[in-house]
């Protein structure tokens, strides 16, 4: 058990439906609901793991006890390393597109989480992950080596338009294209600096400056909290019910999004093919 488990072990709690989950950790505890991906140390995402982190807001949606929510992870090296590329190579082409519509629903519906929510990333962020963590409202970072990634153009496709709003929103327009666009990773202080996490903090002080940020936080009217986050994200879900780049998404899954995934798989460069 690491050190974050432990601390969110101590005192009373209680679990969420445990049953329901084989890649999550799901508690909650003083009116903080915790969300730990607890799927190996990089958290790779699949169908069953993007299905779960939706029920998972579901149930915290829902329960009048939970009044926040801490999102994390139970590594320390990973918060998440993105797509399972091993599980998506084995995939045929529907099932790819498939596994795009899952994320792209788990994205909307984390954006979507009425009760404010904070992503703790306790190490790497890449792909997937950083899109995740993003779709919260707020990301406090380790210190140290982690770095964020959104590398969706290293595998020959382009992020959805809904999701670069979301991340715009966030991060400021002037700097979306740096995210995007070039598909490199960013160390935890250009991330600071980026405006894609909030706050960086040692390691050891992670989960307990989260658990302090949420607690000062319930000492506000939630119901205006609430009411703030509704009106800043009204018009980016709007459009994440009507994304007109989803209908070309398929196009652009050719070669170089199958060598994408082989190298992810053999652990080396990919060779692209270009133009």
């Amino acid at each position: 058990m690491t050190s974050q488990n432990q601390n969110v072990a101590q005192g009373e709690s209680r679990s969420a439906q445990p049953k329901k989950y084989t890649s999550l950790r799901v508690e909650v505890r003083d009116h903080i609901g915790y969300i730990f991906l607890d799927q190996g140390e990089q958290n790779a995402f699949t169908d069953v793991s993007l299905a779960e982190i939706v029920v998972a807001h579901d149930e915290m949606e829902n329960d009048p006890e939970v009044w926040g929510v801490i999102f994390t992870s139970a590594s320390p090296a990973f918060f998440s390393s993105g797509l399972e590329p091993g599980f998506m190579l084995h995939l045929d082409r529907e099932g790819k597109l498939d596994m795009f519509r899952q994320l792209f629903a788990a994205t909307r519906r984390i954006y979507a989480f009425a009760k404010p929510e904070l992503t703790l990333i306790t190490g790497h962020a890449f792909a997937a992950g950083s899109v995740l963590a993003m779709a919260t409202d707020w990301r406090f970072m380790a210190e140290g080596k982690a770095r964020m990634s959104f590398p969706e153009v290293m595998l020959g496709i382009s992020m959805p338009e809904a999701m670069i709003r979301m991340i715009a929103a966030q991060a400021g327009q002037h700097n979306i294209a740096t995210l995007v666009q070039t598909g490199d990773a960013f160390k935890a202080d250009e991330c600071l600096r980026l405006g894609i996490v909030n706050q960086l903090v040692p390691q050891a002080e992670l989960l307990a400056t989260g658990e302090k940020f949420m607690r000062r936080l319930f000492q506000k009217p939630l119901a205006g909290v609430r009411a703030v986050k509704r009106n800043l994200r009204r018009e980016n879900l709007t459009f994440f019910d009507a994304d007109p780049s989803l209908d070309a998404f398929a196009d652009l899954m050719g070669e170089n999004f199958e060598e994408a995934l082989r190298s992810g798989v053999e652990g080396r460069r990919p060779r692209f093919m270009n133009p």
